[in-house]
Protein backbone atom coordinates (compact mmCIF):
# COMPACT_ATOMS: atom_id res chain seq x y z
CA UNK A 1 0.00 0.00 0.00
CA UNK A 2 1.47 3.77 -0.92
CA UNK A 3 0.85 6.14 1.91
CA UNK A 4 1.09 10.31 0.19
CA UNK A 5 1.52 13.10 2.51
CA UNK A 6 1.29 16.26 0.73
CA UNK A 7 2.25 19.69 2.70
CA UNK A 8 0.67 22.74 1.10
CA UNK A 9 2.27 26.24 1.42
CA UNK A 10 1.07 29.51 -0.78
CA UNK A 11 3.86 29.00 -3.40
CA UNK A 12 4.92 25.79 -3.24
CA UNK A 13 3.85 21.69 -2.15
CA UNK A 14 5.94 19.17 -0.96
CA UNK A 15 4.77 15.35 -1.64
CA UNK A 16 6.40 12.05 0.03
CA UNK A 17 5.59 8.76 -0.95
CA UNK A 18 5.75 5.85 1.75
CA UNK A 19 5.97 2.30 1.20
CA UNK A 20 4.00 0.66 3.98
CA UNK A 21 5.40 -2.64 3.34
CA UNK A 22 9.29 -1.50 3.80
CA UNK A 23 8.49 1.75 5.84
CA UNK A 24 10.45 3.03 3.65
CA UNK A 25 10.12 7.15 2.11
CA UNK A 26 10.70 6.10 -1.20
CA UNK A 27 9.85 9.55 -3.91
CA UNK A 28 9.90 12.99 -2.17
CA UNK A 29 8.79 15.78 -4.89
CA UNK A 30 8.94 19.47 -4.22
CA UNK A 31 6.09 21.37 -6.82
CA UNK A 32 6.76 25.18 -7.36
CA UNK A 33 5.07 27.31 -8.74
CA UNK A 34 5.86 27.68 -12.44
CA UNK A 35 7.86 24.07 -12.93
CA UNK A 36 7.12 21.96 -15.35
CA UNK A 37 5.83 18.08 -15.36
CA UNK A 38 4.86 15.61 -16.73
CA UNK A 39 1.33 13.45 -15.45
CA UNK A 40 2.19 9.60 -14.87
CA UNK A 41 -0.44 8.39 -12.77
CA UNK A 42 0.51 5.25 -10.38
CA UNK A 43 -2.64 4.04 -10.99
CA UNK A 44 -2.48 1.91 -14.65
CA UNK A 45 -6.13 1.97 -15.15
CA UNK A 46 -5.92 5.92 -14.96
CA UNK A 47 -5.68 7.86 -18.17
CA UNK A 48 -7.02 10.75 -18.18
CA UNK A 49 -3.89 13.48 -19.15
CA UNK A 50 -1.52 10.42 -19.00
CA UNK A 51 1.91 11.64 -20.98
CA UNK A 52 0.98 15.01 -21.16
CA UNK A 53 3.44 17.64 -19.79
CA UNK A 54 2.39 20.91 -18.23
CA UNK A 55 3.35 23.68 -15.80
CA UNK A 56 1.94 24.44 -12.33
CA UNK A 57 0.13 27.37 -12.40
CA UNK A 58 -1.33 27.31 -8.54
CA UNK A 59 -3.29 24.89 -5.79
CA UNK A 60 -6.45 24.76 -5.12
CA UNK A 61 -8.12 22.38 -1.93
CA UNK A 62 -11.24 20.42 -2.54
CA UNK A 63 -13.26 17.91 -0.98
CA UNK A 64 -11.14 14.95 -2.48
CA UNK A 65 -7.81 16.42 -1.39
CA UNK A 66 -5.36 19.22 -2.55
CA UNK A 67 -4.84 19.43 -6.64
CA UNK A 68 -2.67 21.53 -8.79
CA UNK A 69 -4.06 24.04 -11.10
CA UNK A 70 -2.11 23.40 -14.28
CA UNK A 71 -1.36 25.13 -17.68
CA UNK A 72 -1.05 21.99 -20.47
CA UNK A 73 2.08 22.60 -23.28
CA UNK A 74 0.77 20.88 -26.10
CA UNK A 75 -2.46 23.41 -25.99
CA UNK A 76 -2.19 25.74 -23.11
CA UNK A 77 -5.54 24.87 -21.74
CA UNK A 78 -6.03 24.99 -18.11
CA UNK A 79 -7.05 21.74 -15.95
CA UNK A 80 -6.83 20.32 -12.58
CA UNK A 81 -4.49 17.56 -11.73
CA UNK A 82 -3.68 15.45 -8.64
CA UNK A 83 0.11 16.16 -6.70
CA UNK A 84 0.36 12.45 -6.43
CA UNK A 85 0.23 12.08 -10.37
CA UNK A 86 3.21 14.54 -11.05
CA UNK A 87 6.32 13.06 -12.16
CA UNK A 88 9.85 15.00 -13.38
CA UNK A 89 10.81 15.22 -16.30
Amino acid sequence: MKIYSIVVHPDKAKLTYTNTSTGKTERMLTIKIGDTFKIEPDNPLKLKHRGRTCKIHGFIKTNDGTKAKVIFQDNNRHGRVELEDLKVI
